[in-house]
C-alpha cells in the first residue's frame, strides 16, 4: 500500500480517488504512481486556468464542498419558512423569512454554510461553482441579518460577474435595504433594476416579488398587484410560494375595492389544497365579499358560516369565525344578533389576541352608536388595552376611551348625588327600613359567601387527602405514574399538588376569573363600573342605583361613621355620605351641577349627540336656575337645537341670552362681537389702531404701516402690543426696503422680545433669508440649479460620496482600499464603507457617518489631499464626489439628482475656496 504524505487535503483526496481508479485497471504500482503524479501536477492549483484545472475544481468543489453548504443552507430557509408567523390580520409578507429570533435559531447552521462555501471558493478558484459560492455567502449574509456584508458581497457580485449575476444581486440587495427598512432606497434599487429589458426568466420571480414587497411597504398596492401577477404569470415558483402570492392578491384586491379579482384569487388559494390556516383565512376572506343587498347572497353566507362554527376542525378559529357573522348580521341591522355573535368571539378567542381586540373594538363602536355609553366605555377600555400602541387606529381609539371615561365618571357624579340627597329627603322611619333591608340583604350575601369559601375549602383539603380523585371524570382511568418523566397531566399527585396550590390563597391569592387577572396595572374601576352596568340594564330602577350606591359603603372602615343618625354605628356606615346638613346639601348640589353642566359640553362638544347635550342642560337648568353655568347653558342649547335644524327653539335660547346677559362673552360670541373686559376696555384705543396697521400691510399699504407703527410708539409707549408692531413693520421693511434692512429690523425684535412668537417668527425668517442668500451665492445665474432645493444643515450626521458610471469597476477593492485608509487615518470615527447602485446608473461608494458637516468636510479635505480616489482606487473615469446630509442624500437618490447635488456642492466649495 502506497502512503499518503506531505500532501494537503486537496491533493491527498485527489490522489485516492485516482489510486483507486489506475488500481482498479489492473495497472502496477510505478504506472499508478506516475499516472497520479502527472494529474496532481497540472489539475491541483486551484488558480491556474486550464481545462483540466477547471474541470477538476468544478467536479470536486460543486460535490465536495458547494453541494453541503448549499444543503445547510436551503436546511436553515426551510427552517425560517417553517416557523415564520403568518399574521393575516394584515398583509401577509412576500418572504417569509421569520423575525430575528428566528434568525438566530439557525446561526450555527448558516455559520457551518458560510464555512463551506468559503471553502469553495479558496480551494477551488478556477472552478464554475465559484460564482454561485460567493452568491450563497451573500445571501447566508442576508438570513443572518448581518445585512451590510450581504450588500459588499452582492456588490462583488454585480461587479466581478455583471452577466449572470447583475440582476438577481440587485434584486438581493433591494431586499438588504429592505431589511435595514431603508424602504426609499429599496425603491431606487429595484426601479433602476425594473426599467432594464434583458431580464432572464429565471430570475422574474425574485426580482418582480422583491418589487412587490417593496410596493406594499409604500403602500402602492396597484403596483404591488402587478409585480405579483407578473410572477405567477411568468416565474418559476413552488407551490407554496404560488399559494402565497394568491392569498396576498387577494388581499390586495380587496384594498383596491375588486372584489371580482379578489374572489378569483381567494378561491384559488383553496384550490391549490394550502395548509389549514391558509385554507381557512381564505374561505373566511370570501364570505366577506358578499353583497350587503342581496338577502340570498346574505343568507348563503350566513349558513356558511355557521356552518363553519359547527365544524370541530374550526375550534381554533371560532373566534374569527363568530366575529365575521356579527359584522354580517351588523350590515343587515340586525343589532341583538351581532352583539351576541361579537360577545362570542371574544369568548371564543383563546390566543389570537389580535382578533379579540377586533371584536372588543366593534362592540365598543356599536354600542357608542347606538348611544349606550357606559357598555361602551368598558369595551374601549379592553380594547384600547389589547392593541398595540404603533396601530394606526389606537390614537383614535385611547382618544375615545378618554372622552367615555370623562363621561362615565361625570354620569356617576350626577347619579350619585342625586341618589343622596333623595334619601336625605326620607323620614326617619323610611330611611330607618331602606336601610335594615340593605343589612340583611348584605348579611344574607356574606353568608353565602362565607359557605361558599367553606366549600372551596372542604374541596382542597379533600384533593391533598386524596390526590388521585382530583380532576379524574367519572370512569375514566389514568394511565399509572411512572415518575418524574410521566407527563403533567398523567401525574395524578402533580395535578393535585399544582391545583392545590393554584386555588389557594397562598400564591396568587383568590381571584376573580376575568382576563389579565394578574396585570397590576388593570383598572380596578372596570369590575364596579361593569357590574353596575349589567345591574342597572336588567332592572334599572332607582331602588337599584341606591342599593348599588348603598352597597359601596360596605367596603369602607366601619368604625369610621361620619353621622349619627340612628346612634347605631352599624347603621350610621351606611348614610354617611348622605346630605344631612345644609352645608353638606350645598357641597353635594355644587358637585351635581358641575357634572350636569360637564355632561352637557361632553355630549356637545365631543360625542357630537346634541340631544342628549340638551337633556342635561335642561336638568341643569331646571334644577338650578341662574345659576353662574345659566348663560352658557343657553349658549349650548342654542346652538344644538340649531344643529338638530330646530331653527325655532334655537332662536328662543338666542333671544333670552341677547336679552338677560347682553353683555355676557356668548351673547358677544354670537354676535360675532369680541368680549369686552376691564384690560380690553383700557386698550381699546391701542387695539383699534393695531387692527388698522394689520389691515394696511394686507392691502399692501406698506407705507402707512410704517407712519401707524411711528404713531403707536407716540402714543403708546411700552404698550403690551408692541412686539406686534415691531414685527408687522419688519414685515412691512421686507417690502420696501433691501434685504440688509429687513434682516436688521428682524435681528432687533429677537434681541429685544427674545422668548415671543414674534422673535420665533423673526428667527424662523432670518434662517430662510440666509439659506437663500447663500443659495443664490452658489447658483448665481445657473438656472438649472435655480430650482434645486437642499438645505445644508451643518449639524445633521453626514456621508462621503463617491460615484462613478463605469460598471466593470471592482468596487470591492474600492471598499477595501477606503477601509485601510480609515484605519489609518479614521480609526477613531467608528466609520463604515458600503457600495451600493442608484437608480441613475450610478454605482456609489457611501462612507458613513459623521456627526455633522464640519467633520465630513474634514475628511474628504484629508480624501483629497492622500489623492485617494485617483492614486489608491486608480478612479481613471469621471466621477464625483462630495459630502451630503443624511436627508439630503435620500432626496437627490430619490428624485435622481446626484449631478445636480455634485455641481451645486463643487460651487459651494468655490465659494469657501476663490
Amino acid at each position: 500500500m502506497i502512503k499518503i504524505v506531505n500532501l494537503d487535503f486537496c491533493q491527498k483526496y485527489k490522489f485516492r480517488l485516482l489510486l483507486n481508479y489506475f488500481n482498479n485497471r489492473y495497472l502496477n504500482k510505478t504506472s499508478s504512481i506516475l499516472c497520479i503524479t502527472l494529474v496532481l501536477f497540472f489539475a491541483c492549483n486551484p488558480t491556474r486556468d486550464r481545462w483540466l484545472n477547471r474541470k477538476w475544481h468544478s467536479m470536486t468543489g460543486h460535490y465536495n464542498i458547494y453541494f453541503n453548504g448549499e444543503l445547510k443552507l436551503n436546511d436553515a430557509i426551510a427552517t425560517l419558512k417553517a416557523g415564520h408567523a403568518n399574521d393575516f390580520n394584515k398583509i401577509l409578507d412576500v418572504f417569509p423569512y421569520g423575525d430575528e429570533t428566528a434568525a438566530k435559531g439557525v446561526t450555527n447552521v448558516l455559520d457551518e454554510a458560510m464555512k463551506k462555501f468559503s471553502g469553495s471558493v479558496q480551494l477551488h478558484q478556477v472552478g464554475s461553482y465559484t460564482d454561485e459560492s460567493w452568491f450563497a455567502i451573500a445571501k447566508t449574509y442576508f438570513f443572518k441579518r448581518d445585512y451590510y456584508a450581504s450588500q459588499e458581497a452582492l456588490q462583488f457580485m454585480i461587479n466581478k460577474y455583471p452577466v449572470e449575476y447583475k440582476n438577481i444581486s440587485t434584486a438581493w440587495l433591494a431586499k438588504t435595504y429592505l431589511g435595514l427598512k431603508k424602504v426609499q432606497e429599496a425603491e431606487a434599487v429595484i426601479g433602476l433594476l425594473l426599467s432594464t429589458k434583458n431580464i432572464q426568466k429565471r430570475d422574474i420571480a425574485e426580482i418582480y416579488a422583491t418589487a412587490a414587497e417593496v410596493n406594499i411597504k409604500l403602500e402602492k398596492y396597484k403596483s404591488a398587484i402587478e409585480n405579483l401577477n407578473k410572477v405567477l404569470a411568468e416565474g418559476k415558483i413552488d407551490k407554496e410560494t404560488r399559494i402565497r402570492y394568491n392569498y396576498i392578491l387577494g388581499q390586495l384586491n380587496v384594498i383596491a375595492e375588486n372584489k371580482e379579482k379578489a374572489l378569483i384569487h381567494f378561491n384559488k388559494t383553496v384550490s391549490l389544497l394550502p395548509a389549514y390556516d391558509f385554507a381557512f383565512n381564505a374561505t373566511i376572506n370570501i364570505t366577506k365579499l358578499y353583497d350587503v343587498n342581496d338577502k340570498k347572497a346574505v343568507n348563503r353566507v350566513r349558513r356558511s358560516l355557521k356552518r363553519m362554527g359547527n365544524d370541530d376542525k374550526n375550534i381554533d378559529y371560532l373566534d374569527q369565525i363568530y366575529f365575521e357573522l356579527g359584522r354580517l348580521e351588523l350590515s343587515q341591522k340586525n343589532i341583538p344578533p351581532a352583539i351576541n355573535a361579537f360577545k362570542l368571539s371574544i369568548a371564543k378567542s383563546t390566543k389570537n389576541q389580535t382578533q379579540k381586540a377586533k371584536s372588543y373594538y366593534e362592540l365598543a363602536k356599536l354600542y357608542f352608536d347606538i348611544k349606550n355609553y357606559k357598555n361602551a366605555k368598558s369595551y374601549y377600555d379592553s380594547t384600547a388595552m389589547l392593541t398595540n400602541k404603533t396601530d394606526k387606529q389606537y390614537e383614535t381609539i385611547n382618544s375615545t376611551k378618554t372622552v367615555l371615561n370623562e363621561l362615565i365618571n361625570n354620569i356617576t357624579v350626577y347619579e350619585t348625588e342625586d341618589s343622596l340627597q333623595q334619601l336625605s329627603k326620607l323620614s326617619k322611619t323610611d330611611l330607618n327600613k331602606k336601610v335594615t333591608d340593605w343589612i340583611l340583604a348584605d348579611n344574607k350575601r356574606k353568608e353565602l359567601a362565607a359557605k361558599e369559601a367553606k366549600k372551596r375549602k372542604q374541596i382542597e383539603l379533600s384533593n391533598q387527602n386524596n390526590p388521585g380523585n382530583f380532576g379524574v371524570a367519572p370512569g375514566l382511568q389514568l394511565p399509572p405514574s411512572n415518575g418524574a418523566s410521566q407527563w403533567y397531566f398523567y401525574n395524578a399527585s402533580l395535578m393535585s399538588n399544582g391545583a392545590a396550590e393554584f386555588f389557594s390563597n397562598k400564591k396568587w391569592g383568590m381571584r376573580v376569573n376575568e382576563d389579565f387577572w394578574r396585570i397590576a396595572a388593570h383598572e380596578k374601576t372596570n369590575k364596579t363600573e361593569s357590574s353596575k352596568d349589567s345591574s342597572e340594564e336588567k332592572n334599572g330602577t332607582a331602588e337599584n342605583k341606591e342599593t348599588a350606591l348603598q352597597a359601596n359603603n360596605v367596603d369602607k372602615d366601619e368604625t369610621k361613621v361620619a353621622v349619627k343618625y340612628f346612634g347605631d354605628s352599624a347603621k350610621d356606615a351606611w348614610v354617611s355620605n348622605v346630605p344631612f346638613t345644609k352645608d353638606a346639601f350645598e357641597n353635594s348640589n355644587l358637585n351635581m351641577m358641575e357634572a350636569l353642566h360637564n355632561l352637557g359640553l361632553i355630549y356637545y362638544g365631543k360625542i357630537k349627540n346634541y340631544k342628549e347635550a340638551l337633556n342635561y342642560f335642561n336638568i341643569l337648568e331646571n334644577k338650578f336656575p341662574k345659576s353662574d353655568y345659566e348663560p352658557e347653558a343657553w349658549y349650548y342649547m342654542h346652538k344644538s337645537h340649531e344643529d338638530l335644524k330646530e331653527t325655532k327653539n334655537a332662536k328662543i335660547y338666542k333671544d333670552d341670552l341677547l336679552k338677560q346677559y347682553p353683555e355676557n362673552p356668548y351673547s358677544l360670541l354670537l354676535q360675532g362681537k369680541s368680549a369686552n373686559t376691564a384690560a380690553t376696555d383700557q386698550n381699546k384705543d391701542l387695539v383699534a389702531l393695531y387692527d388698522k396697521t394689520f389691515e394696511a400691510y394686507k392691502a399692501e399699504q406698506f407705507l402707512l404701516v410704517k407712519q401707524l407703527k411711528q404713531e403707536a410708539d407716540k402714543k403708546y409707549p411700552g404698550n403690551n402690543f408692541r412686539p406686534k408692531f415691531e414685527f408687522i413693520n419688519a414685515l412691512a421693511i421686507g417690502k420696501t426696503e433691501n434685504v440688509d434692512a429687513f434682516k436688521l429690523a428682524l435681528t432687533n425684535i429677537t434681541t429685544e422680545f427674545p422668548k415671543t412668537d414674534v422673535a420665533d417668527q423673526s428667527t424662523e425668517i432670518l434662517n430662510i433669508l440666509n439659506r437663500s442668500q447663500k443659495r443664490s451665492e452658489v447658483v448665481g445665474k445657473d438656472t438649472a440649479l435655480a430650482e434645486f432645493r437642499v438645505d445644508m444643515e451643518p449639524d445633521a450626521p453626514h456621508y462621503y460620496i463617491m460615484a462613478i458610471k463605469d460598471e466593470k469597476a471592482n468596487f470591492t477593492e474600492y471598499v477595501e482600499a477606503i477601509s485601510k485608509y480609515n484605519d489609518a487615518y479614521a480609526s477613531l470615527d467608528n466609520l463604515r464603507v458600503n457600495a451600493i447602485m442608484s437608480n441613475e446608473g450610478y454605482q456609489i461608494l457611501m462612507v458613513r457617518e459623521f456627526s455633522n458637516q464640519k467633520k465630513a468636510e474634514e475628511y474628504y479635505k484629508g480624501i483629497v489631499l492622500n489623492g485617494t480616489v485617483a492614486n489608491k482606487l486608480k478612479v481613471k473615469g469621471p466621477y464625483v464626489d462630495f459630502v451630503i446630509s443624511n436627508n439630503n442624500y435620500k432626496k437627490i437618490l430619490k428624485d435622481k439628482e446626484i449631478e445636480k447635488y455634485d455641481k451645486f456642492y463643487k460651487k459651494i466649495k468655490e465659494k469657501q475656496n476663490p
